[in-house]
């Protein structure tokens, strides 16, 4: 019985301490639903059939769950997103722009005193035939552009989101537990872009 309740509470712990993963981790919501489904199925499993056995019969089931944990680690991993201008839902859109390459609008800070244009391609992208050389003329567009997402940043080392979270979180104490947020900054080749305030 000792052996039943000390198995139960490394479980417990177990899936407690995967939760704190999934969300240093930066994972996608699909993580914790995978979390507790694939916690669920272990259990009745264990119910089932694996809660009368020894323990080295019920380990093997153990090991199975925590390969199971470290595959939705892996496939929940957070996707690029593009970074909204500024932090307002719906803002407030600029009148046209006209620049040389095509007309384009911006956004406004949310209390309406600074304008962003963000994404502003300045240069062609740097790929294909222009790797490596020097930049060409940005391409033309047709009708109004909404620059109002920062364009991808350049390409760059980059740490692990759970490296990243764990920096803010123990460095400079400013890391908070949020839904918002699991997602990586996007990243491409193509980032000759201006962020204009």
């Amino acid at each position: 019985m000792k052996l039943k309740k000390l198995f139960l509470a490394f479980t417990v712990l177990t899936v407690l301490l995967f939760a704190v993963v999934l969300e240093l981790g930066r994972n996608t919501l699909y993580g914790w639903f995978l979390l507790v489904g694939v916690t669920a199925a272990a259990f009745a499993l264990h119910v089932r059939f694996f809660s009368q056995k020894k323990w080295f019969v019920r380990l093997p089931l153990f090991l199975v769950y925590l390969i199971a944990l470290a595959a939705v680690f892996l496939i929940t991993q957070p996707r690029p997103k593009l970074i909204p201008a500024v932090d307002v839902k719906n803002p407030a859109v600029t009148g046209v722009v006209h620049v040389a390459e095509g007309d384009l609008t911006g956004v406004y800070t949310e209390d309406g005193s600074v304008e962003v244009y963000a994404g502003v391609p300045y240069a062609a992208p740097p790929v294909g035939d222009l790797r490596w050389k020097e930049p060409q003329p940005a391409e033309p567009w047709q009708g109004v552009r909404a620059c109002d997402t920062f364009a991808p940043k350049s390409m760059q080392s980059d740490s692990l989101p759970i490296v990243d979270s764990l920096t803010r979180a123990v460095g400079y104490h400013t890391f908070r537990v949020s839904l918002d947020d699991n997602y990586v900054d996007a990243m491409s080749e193509d980032s000759l872009y201006l962020n204009i305030w």
